[in-house]
């Protein structure tokens, strides 16, 4: 058997560290973000350390290049707040052709503790290559009042992959997620998949997600709530054109009283809208797809006014997914009520007479 020597293992275990991500941790202060940026890696991971902190910065990021995550330390109580304080048509510009841009468990305040849109986007996606192999995330964050579309794409740029998921957007003053540059007159930009779930639309003033140009991109739009959105300009909630592989799924809508534009509309029959609730739209048809399993049923929000987006505990919602559990936002279903049960006769059957839709039996007994 071959022999590693000491130096061969030395080596290896430098090669090794070398691939290891950094972790910069960041408490809350003015441009520590930017510094610390400043300072990465390729595949760096920027901490922020401060439960509820607010990370100021007087300049958006101009040029995001590397792979890099941003992400709020574990166990906070309250997310830490971003806020670029000058003015300006995006927070970050992603600019790589390759790697990950990742955003995770941060809320991002688009008025920049004003009061009033000083941000339009959260993410600018372009990179000028319509090859490029790029991939995008924002995981468990807050996005709300930017005064443009909160993440685009523009013109020429390629991207992988695109994932949403556990975010809630609120307070848009034009589209949500916009898969391509907004205009039918460029095009030339390429998004491999664009997956969206178990996240919150609300008050968006035009379409919460919006696609159209490439034919070859897969989306899929699961166990998402929807309200409020279309006001502006008569939209719809959610429109795709061109790209015949999108999925719709156990998923809320309330609240799309536009001019009588289809709420939903996609791209031709081949693209699926199953396992959803509709309610208080101008139309309730849906357009170029096959469709099944719809409701139309009041939600019953605990205080939609508010952004409270709970359902009742009698709720039909709470089964009418495709796997027997709740649809939307999965964050607005009741928690599971646990009922415990000590060894005896005929007991679990009595827990499961008196349980709801997702309650949980437990037994407690050790051995009984």
């Amino acid at each position: 058997m071959k022999k590693i020597s000491l130096g061969m293992l030395i080596v290896l275990f430098m090669t090794f560290a070398g691939l290891q991500a950094a972790v910069i941790q960041v408490e809350a202060g003015a441009d520590v973000i930017s510094a610390a940026i400043g300072t990465a890696a390729d595949g760096d991971i920027i901490e922020l350390t401060t439960d509820g902190g607010v990370y100021t910065e007087s300049s958006k990021f101009s040029s995001v290049s590397m792979s890099l995550t941003i992400r709020a330390a574990e166990g906070m109580a309250n997310k830490p707040v971003v806020q670029v304080t000058t003015g300006g048509d995006y927070v970050f510009k992603l600019t790589g052709t390759t790697g990950l841009f990742s955003l995770q468990g941060i809320e991002f305040d688009g008025t920049a503790g004003t009061g009033s849109g000083e941000n339009k986007y959260i993410t600018r996606i372009d990179n000028g290559d319509s090859t490029g192999t790029l991939n995008v995330e924002i995981l468990d964050c807050y996005l709300h009042d930017f005064v443009d579309k909160i993440v685009k794409v523009y013109p020429a740029s390629g991207v992988a992959s695109i994932l949403i998921d556990n975010s809630i957007f609120e307070n848009g003053s034009s589209e949500g997620i916009c898969l391509y540059d907004g205009s039918s007159s460029t095009g030339g930009s390429i998004v491999g998949s664009a997956t969206i779930t178990n996240s919150t639309f609300n008050n968006i003033a035009r379409e919460a997600v919006k696609f159209e140009q490439y034919t070859e991109t897969v989306i899929l739009i699961d166990h998402c709530t929807f309200n409020n959105v279309g006001a502006t300009g008569n939209k719809g909630m959610v429109r795709t054109r061109d790209a015949s592989n999108v999925t719709v799924s156990n998923s809320i809508f309330n609240g799309n009283m536009g001019d009588g534009d289809n709420f939903v509309d996609l791209t031709d029959a081949t693209s699926l809208v199953n396992n959803i609730s509709v309610w208080n739209v101008a139309n309730f048809d849906i357009g170029n797809a096959t469709v099944s399993d719809t409701l139309q049923l009041d939600p019953g929000f605990a205080d939609a006014a508010n952004g409270d987006f709970s359902l009742p505990t009698d709720s039909p919602l709470l089964t009418f997914a495709s796997d027997g559990g709740p649809i939307g936002d999965p964050r607005w279903a009741p928690a599971a009520t646990v009922i415990q049960v000590a060894a005896g006769a005929d007991v679990i059957s009595a827990a499961i007479s008196s349980a709801s839709s997702g309650d949980i039996i437990e037994l407690i007994t050790d051995g009984g």
